[in-house]
């Protein structure tokens, strides 16, 4: 890919942060003892944290936005009460801790022999696959500013998988 400013081909750069847009619903969880069976459990709900995570690729020379990818986020979380926590466990909030945008570089794969057996072999520098990902923590809090649970999230495409911006 060429840049768009200069006309040189770049390396991409990874420095920027990934844009990052999430959102958590909850409802209580059932209680599971035969006596309270189909009640409501107070102090345990059941979280879904959903949203997307927009990475962009950018050229060292002139900063220029290159190619993009946005991954979708589909994570499922209980939640416990903290102790000395009153407030409703329906009532959440989600923030993104510490995202930041990965770069791998594909030098081993895994090979199967025709007796089962897998092991990982070295591949040339001309077929080895670069990804770019995200990855990070989210912290769900209750009403009351404690944090109920972290959750650590990770996600990665091939680089020719990536849309082009230009």
């Amino acid at each position: 890919m060429i840049c768009p400013s200069c006309n040189k081909f770049p390396a991409y750069s990874t420095d920027n942060d990934p844009e990052v847009d999430l959102e958590v619903s909850a409802e209580l969880a059932d209680i599971v003892t035969e006596e309270k069976k189909g009640e409501e459990d107070p102090d345990l709900s059941h979280a879904t944290v959903t949203g997307s995570v927009r990475i962009v690729l950018t050229s060292e020379c002139c900063g220029d936005e290159l190619k993009e990818t946005t991954f979708d986020v589909d994570v499922e979380i209980d939640v416990v009460r903290s102790e000395g926590c009153k407030c409703d466990l329906t009532d959440l909030s989600v923030e993104d801790e510490e995202f930041t945008i990965t770069d791998r570089m594909e030098t081993e794969r895994p090979h199967t022999d025709k007796k089962g057996n897998v092991t990982m072999r070295k591949v040339g520098y001309r077929g080895q696959r670069r990804f770019y990902g995200a990855g990070g923590n989210i912290v769900v809090t209750c009403g009351c500013g404690k944090t109920a649970v972290t959750a650590e999230w990770k996600d990665e495409v091939q680089a020719s998988g990536m849309d082009e911006m230009i």
